[in-house]
């Protein structure tokens, strides 16, 4: 995982993935097991890629759509997560340690033992999102209101 992506090969793999998810041509976004720390992926699409065990350790992700992406075991520590669309993820034993989820959306995510120390859930919305043994130490939330 020592191998740390660039932001311009980022871009161009993320072209790829939106083709594939707009036609079918191109290619998933499969970044299994890759340091992407401090890369912005903010305001992209990644619905359905998969970064199991990637590295997103200070990452940007503001507003990125993460629809049903598999984020299991990865490391997303002091990572940017505010407003993002995280709909059935797979947050599985993922460490968000400080992470700022601020306003992002976890309906039917799967946090089943992740790590969320410190983090910033104010606002998020968790319609059947599973927190099964995750740990809260810390953790910072104020749930969005209901309408």
């Amino acid at each position: 995982m020592d191998d740390i992506m660039l932001q311009d090969e980022l871009e161009s793999r993320m072209e790829d993935h939106a083709l594939w998810l707009a036609r079918g041509n191109g290619e998933r976004l499969c970044l299994i097991r890759r340091n992407l720390s401090g890369l912005d992926f903010s305001y992209y699409d990644l619905s359905r890629a998969r970064l199991r065990a990637a590295k997103l350790n200070n990452a940007f992700l503001r507003g990125t759509k993460l629809h049903d992406v598999d984020l299991s075991a990865a490391t997303l520590i002091n990572a940017d997560l505010s407003a993002t669309f995280l709909f059935e993820a797979d947050l599985r034993y993922a460490d968000l340690s400080g992470a700022n989820l601020r306003d992002a959306d976890l309906t039917d995510a799967d946090l089943t033992n992740a790590n969320l120390t410190d983090a910033d859930l104010n606002g998020i919305i968790i319609d059947g999102a599973t927190f099964t043994d995750a740990i809260m130490t810390g953790t910072i939330y104020d749930l969005a209101a209901e309408e």
